[in-house]
């Protein structure tokens, strides 16, 4: 039974858009290797007319994941560029509560 190939790409970047917005960037690696594997395997065999349509939207949802992990790189690199720099930056949790990461705090906090 041959593997699809789209199919391989498709799973490949729905698990990709999902760790990219988690911040769970530790498998990502593994998932490249996976959509080069299809990549080859795709180039191998000619597409018809249907899949060359999955393949367009295929293409177009790629784009729009290595725009967020330009995004991604960008937000690590500032975040490290401030921890280094010793001003900090907010940054907020699961819940949406803000919090100030590294950084000077006031000697004296103002509390209400």
């Amino acid at each position: 039974m041959r593997v699809d190939p789209l199919e391989t790409l498709e799973a490949a970047l729905e698990e990709q858009g999902a760790r990219i917005i988690a911040g769970a960037f530790d498998g990502l690696a593994e998932i490249e290797a996976r959509l080069t594997g299809a990549l080859a395997a795709l180039a191998a065999h000619p597409l018809d007319r249907a899949q060359v349509g999955r393949l367009d939207r295929i293409k177009s949802r790629a784009a729009r994941q290595g725009q967020l992990l330009q995004a991604a790189l960008r937000g690590v690199r500032d975040a490290s560029a401030a921890r280094q720099g010793g001003r900090g930056f907010t940054s907020y949790d699961s819940l949406g509560r803000a919090d100030r990461i590294g950084g000077t705090r006031p000697r004296f906090e103002r509390r209400s």
